[in-house]
C-alpha cells in the first residue's frame, strides 16, 4: 500500500512502497530466512510481491505486519490524502490519481463520494493484476483542491457516476489471479538458482 498527499496541485508521496527489491526489505527478509526471487517482478519466496503484509500467513516468518510510520505537518496548502493498495498504483501513477481526484471533485456533475470508486473502476478497466483498496480523506478546513489553469494531459473518466466493472471483467481478473497463483506454485518447485537474491 502507498499514500500520497495533494499539496498546491502537486503530488507528495508519503510512503516508500514496501517492495521486496528495496535493499532494507531484502536484507530483513534474508535475515529471517526468506528469499527474494525475480519471477517477472521481485517476490518474497517467489510468491508475494510485497514485503509487508497483515495476511499471507504462509509467508508470516519472512514478511512483517509492522507498517512504516510518517509524521507530516499539514498546511493550508494540503487538500487531501489518498491511500491505496498496489492494485491501483500498479496501473495508475500517483500524479494521475492526484489529477483525476482534483478534476473529479471540481466537476459540478460528479459526486465527491464516488471518487474512490471511480479510481478503482479505472484500475479494473486498465486490467490491474492485484486487489484494489482506495480511500481518500479530504481536509475540510482547507476546501477542495483547485484545478490548475494548465490542464495536464491525463486519462479522464468520462462518466457522471463511477464505472462499474462488468461481470466478464471481474471474472477475467479472477481467472488471471488463479493462473498467477498456479504459476507461482509451479515456480516454487523450480531450481533455487533461478534469480535468487540473498
Amino acid at each position: 500500500s502507498e499514500a500520497l498527499l495533494e499539496r498546491r496541485g502537486r503530488c507528495v508521496p508519503l510512503v516508500d512502497a514496501h517492495k521486496p527489491e528495496r535493499e532494507d526489505e531484502r536484507a530483513r527478509i534474508a535475515a529471517a530466512g526468506g528469499n527474494v526471487l525475480r519471477l517477472g517482478n521481485w517476490r518474497v519466496n517467489g510468491v508475494l510481491a510485497c514485503a509487508r503484509s497483515i495476511g499471507d500467513i504462509e509467508h508470516f516468518a519472512h514478511v512483517t505486519a509492522v507498517p512504516d510510520g510518517v509524521t507530516h505537518a499539514l498546511t493550508r496548502d494540503d487538500h487531501f490524502a489518498l491511500l491505496a493498495s498496489d492494485g491501483l498504483f500498479d496501473v495508475i501513477t500517483h500524479e494521475q490519481c492526484q489529477q483525476i481526484t482534483t478534476h473529479w471533485v471540481n466537476a459540478t456533475d460528479r459526486n465527491p463520494d464516488d471518487i474512490a470508486r471511480a479510481l478503482v473502476g479505472e484500475a479494473l478497466r486498465r486490467q490491474t493484476r492485484d486487489n484494489i483498496t482506495c480511500l481518500i480523506a479530504f481536509f475540510a478546513a482547507n476546501g477542495p483542491p483547485a484545478v490548475r489553469a494548465q490542464r495536464p494531459s491525463i486519462p479522464m473518466i468520462p462518466l457522471t457516476r463511477p464505472p462499474r466493472p462488468s461481470v466478464e471483467l471481474v471474472e477475467a481478473a479472477r481467472a488471471r489471479h488463479e493462473q498467477r497463483k498456479a504459476a507461482a506454485a509451479g515456480a516454487g518447485a523450480a531450481p533455487a538458482a533461478a534469480g535468487v537474491v540473498m
